[in-house]
């Protein structure tokens, strides 16, 4: 189950915007071709989200319209159309902006900082999280080399 749909993106960022992204063959309307650029534009933006937020959820989550899922889909997909048509260059701002600060709550939902907002809570994930508390020592003392030690240089 996507995240968001097609009437959605097409809803939040117009469809003649969405058709303008993904009319690689300049016919005027939607196509096959089209409609699978869209849902290609989808299935990454949710697959992206998935990758943040199943360490703590079991996904993918019942998304209703207005949950912060569908709301991240929606600007990870309206990011996804954009960057295939302009590539890095001629991204508008504005875009790369808010894909930014999207990322950064699916950064914080990945740590526990903030919920989907979704009720009943999704199921928490079996999954385990990595935590870092900050870099390891790997060696103690000085370290040889085959000419000495490390600690004359």
């Amino acid at each position: 189950m996507a995240y968001s749909t097609q009437a959605q993106i097409e809803s939040a960022i117009t469809a003649t915007k969405v058709l303008e992204l993904v009319d690689d063959e300049s016919t005027g309307a939607q196509t096959a071709t089209s409609i699978a650029r869209i849902t290609e534009a989808i299935r990454t933006a949710d697959g992206e989200i998935d990758g943040y937020i199943q360490a703590r959820y079991d996904v993918p989550v019942d998304a209703p319209v207005g949950s912060m899922t569908n709301v991240i889909s929606i600007s990870l997909t309206n990011y996804n159309l954009h960057r295939r048509r302009f590539g890095s260059f001629g991204m508008p701002e504005s875009i790369s902006e808010e894909y930014a600060m999207r990322i950064k709550q699916l950064e914080k939902i990945n740590q526990g900082k903030l919920d989907l907002g979704v009720e009943p809570p999704p199921a928490s994930s079996s999954k385990m999280a990595a935590t870092s508390e900050g870099p390891t020592t790997l060696f103690f003392g000085a370290t040889s080399t085959a000419s000495g030690s490390l600690d004359e240089f």
